[in-house]
């Protein structure tokens, strides 16, 4: 048993996190952890990502995920977002960061070590669930193949990349997007953008299938992403009713307005279309209604950002000389109908497609990548490090501006010319 290894996929996102596992040789058998502490029994495929540090006898305890009740003081303490803290570069655009700033300076704690903290107790749940599965024996002899997901940005890259490590767990598998995902669905030489729409992020990624079984693909125009996700959405929500209720909303109780957003989260955001009915605005049943088309002007700023996302994408690709042929929506908010239409509507050349499970796609495909390795076998350079150098002159490679006669050579040379040392290096390093 001793050579036996458990893979580990972890989605830790702006809003949920989801942690997926196997064994090695069983892809067949990969679960999604479904059951959480503080859930009450409930199932859920991701867990919140809030966390909060409570102070009890003298000690602080932390508290994660369904544990933070938001009828609780904890809730004016906890954290939430707190994956776009760890790009500083962007946090003006997510306005609750600041006050999620000011509670990590009370706590004397930076984003990397929260989430150190956070991802502890996702490791922990999935090692209490293998060890009912499997036995303590065989998982405390097994070792251990964590794959952690990633978004696009670099920065972000970096500083779950640290929180993981902070859990000395090792190997570590940095997994950038989804593979194995599509095997089915593509031919050899089809180009496809992959779209993962998340809670904070939005993420897109270009491959070329280059073969099928096994399965290979190639990175062919540089990854992007913004935050533009489903959490955007909230903001804008309570922003448009604390408008439309004006005084009143600050009237409301604490859990009043937790069962507004509430309804709004788990009703009308995820299942807003294209072909909702239209209805007068009012009152009916203790229920205010809203029209549909006070919901797409929620919606529609944050869509327009990720069309222009895609957009960027679809042209860098057209000018590298590469056709795509589809996009895939995943994440929490890639299985949305509204954002689904918009898309078809706007690049209505290129078939859209929304796989099953998309909500937990991605962990899935991250486990996937810890049980037959990584099928992308090239990536686009995110750095390029080289230095000024002087080179013989080539007539083939240097334009004739750059050419100086080298009176201690006796010979024409280059100048001005760049030595790459390190594109090539650093497009390996990242598989």
């Amino acid at each position: 048993m001793a050579d036996h290894t458990i893979i580990i996929g972890i989605d830790f996102g702006t809003t949920f996190s989801g942690v997926a596992w196997t064994t090695e040789g069983c892809p067949d058998d990969l679960e999604v952890i479904s059951s959480w502490p503080g859930s009450q029994n409930k199932t859920s495929e991701k867990v919140p990502s809030v966390m909060a540090y409570e102070t009890r006898k003298g000690k602080r305890a932390f508290r994660w995920g369904f544990q933070v009740s938001p009828f609780t003081d904890s809730i004016r303490d906890s954290i939430r977002g707190l994956k776009l803290l760890l790009d500083e570069s962007q946090q003006s655009r997510y306005g609750p960061s600041v006050r999620f700033k000011e509670i990590l300076t009370m706590l004397e704690k930076d984003p990397v070590s929260v989430a150190s903290d956070y991802l502890r107790e996702l490791l922990a749940v999935v090692k209490g669930t293998q060890t009912r599965r499997l036995g303590e024996t065989y998982v405390r002899l097994a070792k251990f193949c964590i794959v952690l997901t990633v978004p696009a940005n670099r920065k972000l890259q970096h500083s779950t990349h640290s929180a993981l490590f902070s859990q000395t767990l090792s190997p570590f598998v940095l997994s950038l997007s989804l593979t194995r995902l599509f095997q089915l669905t593509q031919q050899n030489g089809d180009t496809f953008v992959v779209c993962d729409a998340g809670g904070g992020t939005v993420d897109l990624i270009t491959y070329q299938v280059r073969s099928v079984e096994p399965l290979n693909l190639c990175e062919v125009v540089q990854g992007d992403g913004g935050i533009c996700g489903a959490a955007i959405l909230n903001k804008r929500f309570e922003a448009f009713i604390k408008h439309r209720l004006g005084a009143q909303w600050s009237q409301l109780s604490e859990k009043s307005k937790h069962m507004t957003l509430s309804c709004w989260e788990n009703n009308i955001k995820c299942n807003f279309s294209w072909y909702l009915r239209q209805c007068r605005e009012g009152i009916e049943g203790g229920m205010m209604l809203v029209e549909s088309k006070d919901i797409a002007t929620i919606f529609d700023p944050v869509i327009r950002d990720i069309e222009s996302l895609v957009h960027t994408q679809l042209k860098n690709a057209k000018l590298a000389g590469y056709n795509v042929k589809a996009i895939l929506l995943v994440g929490g908010f890639g299985s949305s109908t509204y954002l689904y239409r918009r898309l078809q509507k706007k690049f209505s050349d290129i078939e859209i497609m929304q796989p099953p499970n998309a909500w937990t796609s991605v962990v899935r495909g991250a486990v996937l990548r810890g049980t037959y390795g990584n099928a992308i076998t090239s990536r686009k350079a995110r750095r390029h490090y080289g230095v000024m150098a002087y080179h013989p002159f080539d007539l083939e490679r240097h334009p004739v501006t750059c050419r100086i006669w080298d009176s201690l050579e006796e010979k024409w040379g280059a100048e001005n010319r760049m030595s790459w040392a390190w594109s090539c290096w650093m497009a390996r390093r990242s598989l």
